[in-house]
């Protein structure tokens, strides 16, 4: 539902693949007692990459590939080189004088304390046969001890006789991916309360319960 704010055209299988990410993370966390370990203790690598859409794969869409950089500050640095577009890039078959614009989102979750933070997004149109390319710093405040992440996707659309813009992406074509997803160290003397302005629960998030009450059918 919290990716669901920026992402359209979710195909029906999404959350089998994501939630098969999460335990193949949750697995490569052996420093943690199974059953007692959640997201924050694994690593995100198997989260990396994962298509929000497999009808329409970004990464098969998009032929060049986005540079992501963690920086010292734990802010992220995305990095798309430029590219010929008709040679780079697919559109939809149908229709005529499509646009199209990359967009880049991020988020902050904090299982344990059960609130995410949507951080807004950051978009360029894709108007010229060249594509320049871009290379975006993100500073946003990402809270201490949260698993930050970030998504790529490409919104399709037509502009109307009137000026009006009509979004083109379904569930049938819908290009997103994962692109980042690293953890913010903790800071004993900044809690999860300094953020309590930005964040939304977590609604119907059963994991902290799950963990308390000890349930092996629920321990990886």
């Amino acid at each position: 539902m919290a990716l669901a704010t920026y992402h359209t055209g979710l195909d029906g299988s999404l959350n089998n693949r994501f939630n098969g990410a999460v335990i193949a993370a949750l697995c490569q966390s052996p420093e943690a007692e199974s059953g007692r370990r959640d997201i924050h203790d694994a690593s995100t690598q198997p989260l990396i990459g994962l298509q929000f859409n497999q009808h329409a794969p970004l990464n098969k869409l998009l032929k060049v590939r986005p540079l992501v950089t963690i920086l010292d500050n734990n802010m992220l640095n995305v990095t798309l080189p430029g590219f010929q577009v008709r040679k780079e890039l697919s559109y939809p078959k149908s229709g005529f004088n499509i646009g199209c614009t990359v967009r880049i989102t991020q988020y902050a979750f904090d299982f344990r304390n059960e609130f995410y933070i949507p951080l807004g997004f950051r978009e360029v149109e894709i108007r010229q046969p060249q594509f320049e390319g871009f290379d975006w710093n993100f500073d946003e405040c990402l809270p201490p001890g949260s698993l930050a992440i970030a998504c790529m996707s490409l919104h399709y659309y037509i502009q109307g006789a009137a000026g009006e813009y009509k979004v083109l992406n379904i569930k049938e074509f819908s290009p997103a991916e994962l692109i980042a997803a690293y953890h913010i160290p903790p800071d004993p003397s900044q809690p999860a309360t300094a953020y309590q302005d930005n964040y939304l629960p977590l609604d119907g998030y059963r994991g902290n319960e799950m963990l308390r009450n000890k349930d092996p059918r629920w321990a990886w």
